[in-house]
This record gives C-alpha cells, sequence and structure tokens, in this order.
C-alpha cells in the first residue's frame, strides 16, 4: 500500500474531501433477490438517504463536465449508473428515480433491446423479474424481450428527463472470444463499438461519449481503441473515487442489496479523495493481475501493465 504522502500526490495538493464524486453501479433492481440485485426497498431507501442527506445526484453530462472543469457543482453529489438495460429497470427503478427526482445513466448493449410499443404496469401484471443468472441465458437465446427494455422503454426513460443513455457495448464483450491473434481481437472491438455507436446515435438521435466496459475487462490499447470511436468517458469497475481528472477511468462502487448504513458508509469512504484513491489503487493491482493471469496467452505483455503508483 502506497505512503500517505504518494496518495496525495495521486489527487493533487490542493484536492478538497468535496472534490470527490462516487459513482454507483447497479445491474438489476427487482423483487426476485440473486446476484448483482438490490431490492426496490432498498434501492428506495438508497435514495431517501441522498436525498435527506442533501446529497444530490446528477447526470453524465453533468459529471463529465465536472471533470473536464467546465461546472462547479454546489455541495456533495453521487452518479447513479445501471448496466445492461434490464427490464426491472423499467418497471421498478425508472418509478423510484422518477419519485425522488433523481438522475441515472443506463448502459445499453445495443444488441439486445427489441422493438414494440411500451409496456405498463408490468409489476402488477403477473410478469416475474428473472435471476441475472436467468437474464443472461436470455439474452444469450431469443428470449430477449422477457427480460430487457425495448428501445421504446429506453427512450421512453430518456424522455423523463431523468435518465441518459450510453454504450454498454454492441455484443457484451464477444471480442473476447475471437482469440486467434490480439490484433483481431481489437479489430472485433472496434467494429463492436463503431456497431453500438451507429445504433445508439440512430435510435436517439445523437451520439454518446459515455462507455461501459462490460464485465469490467479492458486493457490499455484497448482503452485506446474506445477512444478512437468516440468514446472518450469510459466507465470501468474499479472501485475508487473520482476527481476533477478527465483522462481517466471511471471508478464504481458495486451497490448492494442494503439500507441505509451501506450506503451512508460508502459514501463517506469514497467522497473521501485520499481513501478513495488508496482504496483504487489496491483495487487497480487485482484487476492487474486477474487480466494478466486470463488472457495472457493472447494479450501482449504491457497490455494489463496498470501503473502501481497512479489511477489510470
Amino acid at each position: 500500500m502506497p505512503s500517505v504522502k504518494v496518495a496525495k500526490s495521486l489527487i493533487g495538493a490542493n484536492e478538497r474531501d468535496d472534490m470527490a464524486i462516487p459513482a454507483l453501479m447497479y445491474h438489476h433492481i427487482s423483487p426476485t433477490p440473486g446476484a448483482h440485485t438490490v431490492s426496490p426497498e432498498n434501492f428506495r431507501i438508497q435514495l431517501q438517504w441522498l436525498a435527506d442527506s442533501g446529497i444530490r445526484t446528477i447526470s453524465a453530462s453533468e459529471f463529465d463536465q465536472w471533470r473536464q472543469g467546465s461546472l462547479t457543482l454546489e455541495g456533495p453529489s453521487v452518479l447513479l449508473t445501471f448496466d445492461d438495460g434490464w427490464l426491472d429497470n423499467w418497471v421498478y427503478a425508472l418509478p423510484l428515480l422518477k419519485e425522488f427526482n433523481a438522475k441515472a445513466v443506463f448502459f445499453v448493449v445495443t444488441s439486445w433491446p427489441g422493438e414494440g410499443t411500451v409496456r405498463r404496469d408490468l409489476g402488477g401484471s403477473g410478469w416475474e423479474a428473472p435471476t441475472h443468472e436467468e437474464a443472461m441465458a436470455s439474452v444469450k437465446g431469443s428470449a430477449k424481450d422477457g427480460v430487457v427494455m425495448r428501445w421504446s422503454e429506453l427512450l421512453a426513460s430518456k424522455a423523463s428527463g431523468l435518465v441518459e443513455l450510453a454504450s454498454h457495448s454492441h455484443t457484451h464483450g464477444s471480442w473476447w472470444d475471437n482469440q486467434r491473434s490480439w490484433p483481431m481481437i481489437l479489430d472485433a472491438l472496434r467494429e463492436d463499438l463503431y456497431k453500438s455507436q451507429i445504433i445508439l446515435s440512430h435510435q436517439q438521435g445523437e451520439p454518446s461519449n459515455l462507455f461501459c466496459w462490460p464485465k469490467g475487462q479492458f486493457g490499455l490499447e484497448m482503452i485506446e481503441v474506445a477512444k478512437e470511436v468516440g468514446f472518450e468517458v469510459q466507465f470501468s469497475t474499479l472501485r475508487g473515487c473520482n476527481s476533477p481528472a478527465p483522462f481517466r477511468l471511471v471508478r464504481r462502487i458495486n451497490a448492494e442489496n442494503q439500507g441505509q448504513e451501506w450506503i451512508s458508509s460508502r459514501i463517506r469512504v469514497y467522497r473521501d479523495p485520499l481513501r478513495g484513491s488508496l482504496l483504487g489503487l489496491a483495487h487497480q493491482t487485482l484487476q492487474r493481475l486477474r487480466m494478466q493471469q486470463k488472457f495472457q496467452a493472447i494479450a501482449p505483455k504491457d497490455e494489463f501493465r496498470f501503473p502501481f503508483l497512479s489511477l489510470i
């Protein structure tokens, strides 16, 4: 673990305790318990605590402007992110976002949503939300519509004024399936991200510069490929704090199915640039080791050589 002196050099000498914004990472908001799932009751408690504590939710665009230094935020803020575009986000998350006037970003896997009209009152119509494992099995087959939001529902979420739509790739990481050579993986990644950008731009009428890495798997050269496609703001599953540094990956806290005590402790830790940076470095080191172990046979040796004493 680096010294406090080193950590302070990471965040900047003039960094204030209120100059770090935590980003919470959600997948499912659902009464069906399981992995990557927060119940509607606990999600309500978390939103209520944020509201009662005077912590406002900001849009991803505001977050980007703040990181660029072109927007000053008054008071503590937090960013809410939702991965994959699951149907339970439409059924359970969006109504609660509306109730608390909370902003969020939905990261969409652009090959998953289908066409069709908006579905109303699914929560009261007998629809049973799947577990994460069941949902993933469905999107790999032909039953996507029963577990993923349609484009009409994604656009209706955006029309609420609370939700932004951004890319979570086109295929949720299928470029890793082509492991004959590293250049072929990069070509497959580039093609996938271009498709995602084109489809998302067509559906919502504007491009997005926001991208979330599927499964949190990325490398240094891959980051540059995503930038080529126009994804300048890249979200990871790395823990840590977010300070005004537009060149860094966005770090997120995995949302747990717990209430007030959990969210208050996490926000307190990750609003502190010093503690957040130290935890971020530790998690970055673990991620480097995981990626090297999993892909060492195909990737160049430097692809996952993340720095020891600076945040990527």
